[in-house]
């Protein structure tokens, strides 16, 4: 009997694991948490598979009939929305098992092509099949990544592989190996924050001078929405680990005291705390701004990087001063931060009646 290689999920319906990506060809497709996969696999097997499904704690809508993910408070980029069950398994340049070799092949028509194939094969492979000998001379054609083929290998003595290669018999690119699953995996932070409780605490989040130059993508440094992300996934992991050692000191007074009848009770998990950017730069850097646009033809080219200062930061501090602009970006961050209370009590309906609170925290000239 020939054993199949690179079979990571060997069941009869495969887990299906969803990614998201940037607009950019080049950008790597990422997997989703864990729970939000789960939550869209549940959503297509009732029927919803053209509805939106609320991911990321309530921050994103993963919208399945359209295939992308739009964010509910804060203008950032929507990304595309994918999911797979094969992968294309890469040489990688990690020491990690983080699962960075494995490309997942988004295509529904392949994929269709490559499970059928898989399921011959086994077949093939099985004690009741005609043998495996004349199904490794079968090739089939793909459709979205038509340039390619998938046939089936020799990996050892007794043992085969799926594999993709070029059509082009001339073509120096050589074979990728196909792996049925993803396997086990983790994203930083989804541990921590589902063992939280329900979030009870909102804090608006408005960025300081600099924003227009921080967000940008040939810049270095973290945008504003970066930054709030990092800051909730550093206190969400904060409040975790106090928890669980609280919990644990609890356990430890309990097993010192078990012959008593009182028990010291493990305490609930803590509240979480969600933090939302409110962002203004763009009042200001409007390309419609005559001020800017007098700035920008005045300022040196021949010291970019000094140049770039003075458009994208100490240019906020000068605008910030002049009554005109400065009533724009006081009117556009309450006008926000209105607008989002309104959306995160959609998201969250019992925020409200379970006595949800709201904070502001400014930062620099955000203050």
């Amino acid at each position: 009997m020939t054993k199949l290689e690179g079979i990571e999920d060997a069941s009869y319906v495969p887990h299906r694991v969803w990614f998201s990506k940037g607009k950019k060809e080049s950008d790597p497709w990422t997997p989703l948490r864990i729970c939000d996969c789960i939550a869209l696999n549940q959503s297509i097997q009732e029927g919803k598979g053209e509805g939106k499904v609320i991911i990321e704690s309530g921050r994103a809508t993963a919208d399945i009939s359209n295939l992308v993910i739009h964010y509910n408070f804060y203008n950032s980029l929507t990304r595309a929305l994918g999911s797979a069950i094969w992968f294309q398994k890469v040489s990688s340049k990690s020491e990690k098992d983080d699962r960075s070799n494995l490309i997942p092949i988004i295509s529904v028509q392949d994929e269709n092509l490559i499970e059928s194939f898989y399921q011959e094969g086994l077949t093939n492979c099985g004690s009741l099949g005609q043998g495996i000998g004349n199904f490794l001379k079968k090739e089939v054609d793909l459709i979205d990544d038509y340039s390619h083929k998938i046939c089936m290998a020799k990996a050892g003595v007794d043992s085969v592989v799926i594999r993709k290669k070029s059509k082009n018999f001339m073509s120096l690119e050589g074979f990728v190996d196909l792996q049925r699953g993803y396997g086990n995996y983790t994203v930083d932070g989804e541990e921590e924050e589902l063992a939280l409780g329900p979030v009870r605490h909102l804090s608006f989040i408005i960025h300081g001078i600099g924003e227009a130059m921080w967000s940008r993508d040939d810049v270095n440094t973290l945008s504003s929405i970066d930054e709030v992300n990092l800051l909730r996934s550093n206190i969400n992991k904060k409040m975790y680990m106090e928890w669980k050692q609280e919990c644990q000191r609890c356990q430890k007074a309990n097993d010192r005291n078990r012959l008593k009848l009182a028990t010291i009770p493990i305490p609930p998990p803590p509240h979480r705390i969600e933090f939302i950017p409110v962002e203004w730069y763009h009042q200001i850097h409007s390309s419609s701004s005559a001020l800017k646009t007098d700035l920008v033809s005045t300022t040196l080219t021949t010291v970019p990087k000094l140049r770039n200062i003075a458009n994208d930061v100490l240019f906020d501090v000068l605008v910030y001063n002049t009554p005109e602009f400065c009533g724009k970006v006081l009117e556009c961050v309450t006008n926000q931060i209105c607008d989002l209370h309104l959306k995160f009590q959609v998201v969250h309906t019992d925020f409200l009646d379970n006595g949800g609170t709201f904070s502001l925290v400014g930062h620099s000239l955000g203050s």
